[in-house]
């Protein structure tokens, strides 16, 4: 198998913390999480491409073949 790097983004850094950053296989399941803090909300992931790939703050995915990276938007 191929491991490749799942990094995790916040935005702003001021908004929350996340967890689920790691190495992964390509096609594994992958579960993020995005807590905000306090006086902040939680409010999408995006990707790179600046696209929404999820309105959920605990969101499960899968692994694609390359690196990739996800930012949580509060």
């Amino acid at each position: 198998m191929i491991d490749y790097t799942l990094t995790l983004n916040v935005n702003p850094v001021a908004g929350g913390t996340v967890t689920g950053a790691g190495i992964y296989n390509f096609g594994q399941s992958v579960n993020v999480n995005a807590v905000p803090n306090t006086g902040w909300e939680f409010v999408n992931w995006t990707n790179l491409a600046g696209d929404v790939v999820s309105t959920n703050a605990a969101y499960t995915f899968t692994m694609p073949s390359s690196d990739f990276t996800l930012i949580a938007n509060f």
